[in-house]
């Protein structure tokens, strides 16, 4: 028995197939690393760092940690981030792909996550455009004729054929 299969169906397969199978077995399982681990499912964000502190702003929250002030001081980064929870901190990479560390949130005064500030920004854009476009009624007015001047009567037309 091989894999749940009978050794006359292992053998029916192609050669390719079971070498696979042999070596699958053989190999050792490797986990992935913390370094990959914080990249799955994390957004990421160019940001430029505070010319003093080294403080980072985004989404209205922000981030800062010792390290901050000599390493990112005025210099543009790649920020990464849970887009499920913009609290929990950004990991804070040089252009270069090089990890700096983590940065936690101090000051949590903007979004929460990145679905509230979809619908935020949405409905504010919706707001904004409709405040821009006049409304219905005043867009296409209906027509109007001027009213005639109540001091005067209308003027009768004579026919052009009594005017000889």
């Amino acid at each position: 028995m091989f894999g749940g299969y009978a050794t006359s169906q292992v053998l029916s397969l192609p050669q390719n197939l079971v070498r696979f199978g042999l070596c699958f077995r053989k190999a050792p399982i490797r986990k992935a690393t913390e370094a990959q681990r914080r990249l799955w499912l994390l957004g990421a964000e160019g940001l430029r760092g505070d010319t003093k502190s080294g403080l980072l702003k985004f989404q209205g929250n922000e981030y800062w940690a010792d390290w901050m002030v000599e390493e990112i001081a005025g210099r543009h980064v790649v920020a990464r981030f849970d887009p499920a929870d913009f609290c929990a901190g950004l990991h804070i990479y040089l252009i270069e792909n090089v990890y700096l560390g983590h940065a936690p949130c101090k000051a949590k005064v903007g979004f929460p996550d990145q679905e509230e500030a979809r619908i935020t920004t949405k409905t504010r854009r919706a707001w904004i455009n409709s405040k821009k476009r006049p409304p219905q009624h005043i867009a296409n007015p209906p027509e109007c004729h001027p009213a005639p001047h109540p001091d005067r009567r209308p003027r009768r037309r004579t026919p052009p054929d009594t005017l000889l």
